[in-house]
């Protein structure tokens, strides 16, 4: 049994944390077992300075393993009487980068800073930190150098800013909050509340958050008001949320410029079972937050139901991909795209329903990684591998969910480039402007010759299957600020993020001119060969395809089909037209969905794929031995999916010992001409053999890659 100790400030959000996971643990877990220890959130700035003190207590918690500590006490109190016990500290927010009231005691005076002091010697004395989000882990590590430089004596700074840039590396991760979402659907509502909620046909809108003025309330409200001056498309509102205004008055603010007759309810809701009816009346949940760590009640309204419509930064990009979410959900400015977005949900929402449902599965899907479900057992697994020894730091290679400052962005990740003869990028530029000798000294460091590819979608894409998965391996990007969200957020690996702050200086270093709107550049080490021994079917082969954009563009059609499970190429040719940009291009950067694989020996390799495999050979060509294409069954008449089909060269065609290795060779009936083009005739080979398995793709990418 392995004994957990949750000490925690008696907040509501972090209260209703630790017990959701100690519930979890108490249904799905036997071998662990977890304590609370709630501790009175009032005189929280005491209790945060003097460490939770009273919480220890070594004749009632020796049995502990582990203490897992709220970020609102000083670790460096508690580890000094933990004895052997592992601490860890969890923040939910942290007193470097939260918001403080103008009316703030400490903000008037000056000596907030105190509190952030708590968090550095925390780092300093726990075993590890654990934020709620990447981004409180990124802003953390910007704000603390930041503070120390401020407040730290002339003769300590570089010893107390390198040990804590040692200690994010170590000792500091993100493990997102696990949320209880399942009883917020489940919950029953009352036997008329069906009739309560069809009554109302005019789109519902949600503010789901205090009005405190971090969550920029003020903004909701203009929103508001232009969408009403804008369109006609009427809508209803639900304000969940306390005022903390001594005379409420951004409660009277709603009800004098909304109007009562469009407010259906607002206030603090008294119990979960009026929380859940109110999220499940909602259409759209808005958020205007100038500060968000994670967003527990934006997760649990999309969860609901609602649509999300998000400032594009904070959390927000985090939880919901830009690459999938940016068009519809996700603004800049809050009273110009923000307007303009809220207006084109609520006529999705009233106009096409249909849509709107596809919508809020998509929103929905989106969180559903945060139910206890499927963080209970990660959580379980960050544990053991502690107790084992194992560093914080080093918990990314075997945990796929929990990431450390290695894997995402952080402060030293976005590099400003300011001077087109930057040394760090060289790679970039053409060979009439750049630096020879530098350039094969990098060459020669890599030990690699990687490919520029670029393209905002293609690049988009590449970082989507990075993240689910893929065999890339991106060397850094260049692009301009701007830009730089698509990928900074999504991008699984920690390369540098090179940026300009105009398009002249990045096609000064390129030495042409490229579309601002599509300014994403990448030195990429791709494609990347899988072990043959892990191939499986249906298998695309290319041999002696020279063509990058007829290759791009039937990689696309294999992605789009969804019958494809690998590429494999078997010649230098094919290789290198999948390794050209204008194959991901073509492809619209669909080409980085693929497994890809490389053999030297194609007809060895393809009698191999028979015999070891039990899979049945088809070679696409022109020819007297050629059969008419048709579908690919077994001996039932099902499609069992083992099969692979081969594309030659475009003038050529199959060689004779290629031929020689397939099992059938087919041929498009035509019309009239020679013959088609490699793409289009893959194309229709690729629909013809995949009849029976099309509506079940076996490409594990789930669709949904818009670009915005």
């Amino acid at each position: 049994m392995i004994n957990i100790r949750i000490i925690v400030m008696d907040f509501p959000s972090h209260r209703t944390w630790a017990e959701g996971y100690q519930r979890w643990t108490e249904k799905h877990s036997d071998l662990y077992q977890v304590r609370l220890t709630l501790i009175s959130g009032e005189k929280w700035k005491f209790r945060m300075l003097s460490g939770g003190a009273t919480s220890i207590d070594d004749s009632h918690n020796e049995d502990d393993d582990i203490i897992i500590l709220d970020g609102m006490f000083d670790a460096s109190v508690v580890k000094a009487r933990s004895g052997h016990r592992k601490v860890l500290v969890y923040l939910h927010e942290n007193q470097l980068t939260t918001p403080y009231s103008s009316q703030d005691r400490d903000q008037k005076k000056q000596t907030s800073w105190h509190f952030g002091m708590v968090h550095y010697r925390s780092l300093l004395a726990a075993d590890g930190l654990l934020f709620n989000s990447y981004t409180q882990l990124r802003d953390f590590q910007r704000a603390l150098p930041r503070m120390l430089k401020e407040q730290c004596p002339s003769d300590e700074i570089d010893w107390h800013l390198e040990k804590c840039h040692q200690l994010f590396s170590s000792k500091c991760t993100f493990l997102h909050n696990g949320l209880e979402l399942e009883d917020l659907i489940r919950i029953p509502l009352d036997e008329n509340e069906p009739k309560a909620i069809g009554r109302y046909r005019a789109p519902i809108i949600l503010w789901n958050a205090r009005l405190e003025e971090y969550k920029d309330p003020g903004s909701f409200l203009e929103m508001l008001k232009l969408v009403k001056k804008g369109s006609n498309v009427n809508f209803q509102l639900i304000v969940l949320g306390t005022d903390p205004t001594k005379d409420q008055r951004w409660y009277q603010k709603f009800h004098d410029e909304v109007g009562d007759e469009q407010i259906l309810f607002m206030g603090w809701c008294n119990d979960r079972k009026e929380y859940a009816k109110y999220l499940r009346l909602s259409d759209i949940v808005v958020s205007t937050a100038r500060h968000e760590t994670f967003g527990i009640s934006i997760v649990e309204s999309v969860f609901c139901g609602a649509l999300p419509l998000l400032p594009n930064r904070l959390s927000y990009p985090e939880l919901f991909s830009p690459s999938t979410f940016g068009a519809y959900h996700l603004y800049e400015n809050p009273l110009h795209d923000g307007v303009t977005k809220l207006i084109s949900l609520l006529q999705v929402v009233t106009a096409h329903p249909d849509t709107a449902k596809a919508m809020q599965c998509q929103a929905k899907e989106a969180v559903t990684r945060f139910r206890w479900q499927s963080m209970g057992p990660l959580y379980n697994r960050v544990w053991s591998s502690i107790l084992l020894g194992k560093p914080i730091g080093a918990l990314k290679d075997n945990e796929p969910i929990l990431s450390n400052k290695e894997q995402l962005p952080s402060e030293d990740k976005i590099i400003e480039i300011t001077d087109a003869s930057d040394p760090r990028v060289q790679l970039y530029r053409p060979k009439s402007l750049r630096n020879h000798a530098l350039y094969h000294q990098q060459l020669e460091a890599l030990q690699i010759a990687p490919v520029l590819h670029g393209g905002r979608r293609a690049m988009v894409r590449m970082v989507e299957a990075i993240q689910l998965g893929a065999n890339i391996r991106p060397l850094s990007f260049l692009t301009t600020r701007a830009l730089a969200q698509y990928i900074e957020h999504g991008s699984s690996t920690q390369v540098p993020i090179y940026t300009v702050d105009n398009i002249r200086l990045l096609n000064e270093i390129r030495g042409q001119s490229i579309n601002s709107g599509d300014a994403i550049l990448s030195m990429i080490q791709f494609p990347i060969a899988c072990p043959m021994e892990t191939i499986r079917p249906p298998i695309l082969i290319l041999s002696q395809v020279r063509n990058a954009e007829n290759v791009g563009s039937l990689l696309r059609t294999a992605y789009c089909l969804g019958t494809i499970q690998s590429v494999l190429c078997g010649d230098p040719i094919s290789w290198a037209a999948v390794r050209d940009s204008r194959a991901a291009r073509c492809s619209m950067g669909t080409v980085f969905y693929h497994k890809y694989y490389r053999t030297d020996d194609l007809p060895a390799t393809l009698l191999q794929l028979r015999q070891d495999q039990g899979m049945c050979v088809y070679g696409i060509e022109i020819n007297e031995r050629a059969a008419p294409l048709e579908h690919h069954a077994d001996h039932d008449g099902v499609n069992d999916g083992k099969w692979a089909m081969v594309m030659g060269n475009e003038d050529a065609g199959l060689s004779v010992d290629v031929e020689a290795a397939c099992d059938k060779i087919l041929y498009i009936p035509q019309a009239h001409g020679d013959s088609l083009n490699v793409g289009h005739a893959a194309a229709i080979a690729m629909y013809e053999l995949g009849k029976g398995s099309l509506s079940q793709p076996l490409v594990s990418h789930d669709g949904r890659g818009a670009c915005p």
